[in-house]
């Protein structure tokens, strides 16, 4: 804080403290505050250079001598738009009496706004963050001298960090009973004002744009994003492979504006929300000097189509995978290169074997010696290798964008972690493990490099000409893609879901990036488990000489990777708990005059929910819009519930016998309700589902209306069913496509029902149903009749 003022005048260290309008009005009460606030400052461990300097000026009441006044007197008109900290300190300087909080918080503000307008000087187009630091500044000075005494006690304890500060006067806000308002007056509004201020220093914060020459209702243009990095050469493709600088991704909606919407906010991925396809456009000119034509194009984009629907049916045992016989000869001849002139190039194939990862990721890995020494937080796809524990740790693939989780629902979430670490196989410890040892001999805080970055071409040449020479006596098909894709491979062969595979070797699916990856979430123990059973294979195909499986030891890690917004099972068999015993309480109230109402709407409530959490289904308008999208005998339901209209598509799903019976119960109950509520003239709207107002007129069922009615009990995004059911579903051993079958994640080409698709209806339904009945059985859930 207050970087750079001692270089600085006397005159313009004053400056930057006061932010002074250019008369310097009421000279006399800036020093009265500053004899206070300087001191306050060394207090809260941000002393100010030349402080006893400054003190002497202010006691002396010297002050207007040193300053620069460089425009007439013009009085307290204007003051607080034009230096809104000048206005303020003038305020708490002509007080008696100047309360320790709002003295210490005053510090805070003055020197969150130094810091502020300096890095703003620093940048290059500084002119629209600094209307923001303006707006902000008016605000809060605003709430300094306005502020009630009851305020200032809500405000947290200076002493902490600003993140912490933050984060505590944030809690207190988002658990302010809105019916309190009138009570509290503008103490909350203050306090808001204070918040946002903070918020924006740290980095938070919106700012809107308006462009003059745009009007209501214009479309905007075509926005391109980022580049497609297409597959690596595959013999039957018509794309060339690594064509990322030729081929651009274009979409309608950027992905900040999605972030802004109510279904991103209710839970769902960004890749079910664009309103419009995503496409992709080739940047390369057409050869015309070469025979080429816009017809000649437009075949070759056909073709590229054709590859693409090909493409997305990925089974287990593609050919660009190695085989058994290559294995143990790239084993082989990586054992028989010298341990100390090969030692970089033997180390970096090994690693690119075990983690699944390119050669580019692994010449950047770090090593450490110690657990202690890796960093509190990972960058994507940095591995870090701990020499004591033979392990190596990296943070699990990501979606690009995720909805954060508020402090409050911490506690109903699973435990999530944000790295996950694996161990290195004993025989593979063996080959490298001198060398990583090496390295880290001499890391005593922090991490180190494990290969030099000066030798990173080299070293990719030297593995290039290794695999070369092996292919070359062997006749093997080794590249640099396929040992490096081995390890996904696998584990999707063990796993059976291709989502956890690429959650620990970081890659995205082949098919692009799939709202499947949004709501998974696998418990870290279950995804080593598989790791462990993929390496101990290789270490048998290997070293055959030296494997043995006596002796070792599982890895006992808790906490889940994945989605955070994950409800532990136990809070989500509660919810229903607390639902049933609100329909049976409600059902004694039959008979009294809003007996009715209360009754229907807690068993509405109740179904709902029961649908939600055992289909999958989204939170939308009138889901099962119609009662024959539900085919009880044969356990299917049709499910229409994308948002977007870009590559909508429904769905047809399996049911679980409770659920069936409980729907069934439902339609029953409703048609019954709906009979009676005709005879006094009230109006039906056809819907499966709805809810009745005072007047037992029908309320539509909305995300909206479910929140209203459901807030007692649930007051979650409506979507996180979503993020539990995938895990849930994999708990139960349901292979990894039929859960993307099942909560509608496909692309083109992949659709469970086209004609491209191998997918057994009957095998389907009994696998989802007999996993759906099992997690109805561990929510406990029961079917609650209505009436009749």
């Amino acid at each position: 804080m207050f970087e750079g003022i001692e270089e600085l005048p006397i005159s313009e260290q004053l400056s930057r403290l006061v932010m002074p309008r250019g008369d310097w009005f009421d000279a006399g009460a800036i020093q009265k505050f500053l004899i206070q606030v300087i001191p306050e400052f060394e207090r809260q461990g941000h002393r100010l250079p030349n402080a006893d300097h400054l003190l002497s000026i202010c006691r002396e009441n010297q002050l207007i001598h040193y300053v620069t006044i460089n425009q007439p007197p013009s009085g307290i008109r204007g003051l607080i738009t034009e230096s809104p900290q000048h206005a303020g300190i003038v305020e708490l300087g002509r007080r008696e009496v100047l309360e320790n909080q709002r003295l210490a918080l005053a510090a805070v503000v003055m020197l969150c706004a130094d810091d502020w307008r300096e890095q703003l000087r620093q940048q290059e187009n500084p002119f629209e963050k600094t209307t923001v630091l303006e707006s902000r500044l008016k605000e809060v000075w605003r709430m300094l001298r306005l502020a009630s005494t009851r305020a200032l006690q809500l405000i947290p304890p200076i002493s902490m960090s600003l993140h912490s500060f933050h984060d505590a006067l944030n809690s207190k806000l988002e658990i302010f009973d809105p019916r309190e308002k009138n009570a509290w007056g503008r103490d909350v509004r203050d306090l808001h004002s204070l918040l946002r201020f903070v918020n924006y220093y740290l980095g938070g914060g919106k700012v809107y744009r308006r462009s003059p020459d745009s009007t209501p209702g214009e479309v905007g243009g075509v926005l391109e994003v980022s580049p497609v990095k297409t597959a690596p050469s595959d013999a039957g493709s018509e794309i060339e492979g690594e064509s990322s600088s030729d081929t651009t991704l274009i979409t309608w909606e950027p992905i900040a504006e999605r972030r802004k919407s109510r279904h991103f906010q209710e839970g769902n991925s960004p890749e079910e929300m664009e309103h419009g396809p995503r496409l992709s456009e080739t940047r390369r000119p057409i050869k015309v000097a070469q025979g080429g034509s816009p017809a000649q194009a437009a075949i070759r984009l056909k073709n590229r189509q054709v590859y693409q629907r090909r493409n997305a049916q990925v089974l287990p045992g593609r050919w660009s995978t190695l085989n058994q016989a290559e294995l143990r000869q790239l084993g082989m001849a990586l054992r028989s290169l010298d341990a100390q002139s090969d030692s970089r190039l033997v180390t970096a194939v090994w690693l690119m074997l075990i983690t699944g990862r390119e050669l580019e990721e692994i010449l950047a890995t770090r090593v450490v010696r110690k657990a202690k020494q890796i960093p509190e937080v990972l960058s994507s796809g940095t591995i870090y290798l701990i020499a004591e524990r033979a392990e190596w740790v990296v943070r699990p693939l990501e979606p690009e964008d995720r909805r954060k989780i508020k402090s409050e629902w911490r506690g109903v979430l699973e435990h999530h972690e944000d790295r996950i670490q694996l161990p290195v196989p004993h025989s593979f410890w063996q080959e490298i493990g001198s060398y990583v040892a090496g390295k880290a001999r001499g890391v005593q805080k922090r991490s180190a490099a494990l290969f030099p970055k000066n030798d990173a071409d080299r070293i990719e040449q030297r593995v290039r000409g290794f695999l070369r020479e092996v292919n070359r006596r062997h006749n093997a098909r080794l590249t640099l893609s396929r040992v490096a894709y081995q390890l996904t491979e696998e584990l999707h062969r063990v796993s059976g879901d291709l989502i956890e595979a690429n959650l620990i070797t970081g890659r995205q699916p082949p098919f692009g990036a799939s709202a499947a990856l949004y709501y998974h979430h696998r418990y870290r123990q279950t995804l080593v488990d598989h790791y462990q059973t993929v390496t101990e294979r290789w270490e048998g195909l290997m070293f055959e000489e030296r494997w043995e499986t006596s002796g070792r030891q599982r890895m006992l890690l808790d906490g889940t990777v994945g989605s955070d917004l994950v409800l532990r099972t136990d809070v989500v068999r509660s919810v229903f708990q607390a639902l049933r015993k609100q329909v049976e309480y409600d059902r004694r109230l039959l008979g009294s005059e809003d007996g009715l109402r209360l009754f229907h709407n807690s068993l509405t409530d109740y179904a709902l929910m029961m649908m939600f959490w055992l289909t999958g289904y989204r939170a939308v308008q009138d889901p099962l819009a119609q009662t024959h999208e539900l085919n009880a005998r044969r356990r299917w339901l049709m499910v229409a519930d994308k948002t977007g209209d870009g590559y909508s598509h429904s769905r047809v799903v399996p049911v679980c016998t409770v659920l069936a019976e409980q729907l069934l119960s439902y339609n029953a109950h409703a048609d019954w309700l709906r009979n009676r509520l005709n005879l006094v003239g009230r109006q039906s709207q056809g819907t499966a589902f709805f809810y009745l107002d005072e007047q037992l007129n029908e309320v539509q069922v909305r995300p909206q209306s479910m929140q209203k009615f459901l807030e007692w009990a649930y007051v979650l995004p409506l979507n996180l069913n979503r993020h539990w059911l995938r895990g849930a579903l994999r708990e139960q051993q349901v292979p990894g496509p039929h859960v993307d079958r099942f909560m509608g994640h496909w692309g083109m080409g992949q659709e469970p029902w086209g004609r491209h698709s191998g997918v057994d209806p009957w095998e389907f339904h009994q696998t989802l149903e007999r996993a759906l009945d099992g997690l109805a059985e561990i929510l406990q859930l029961e079917v609650v009749e209505g009436l009749l």
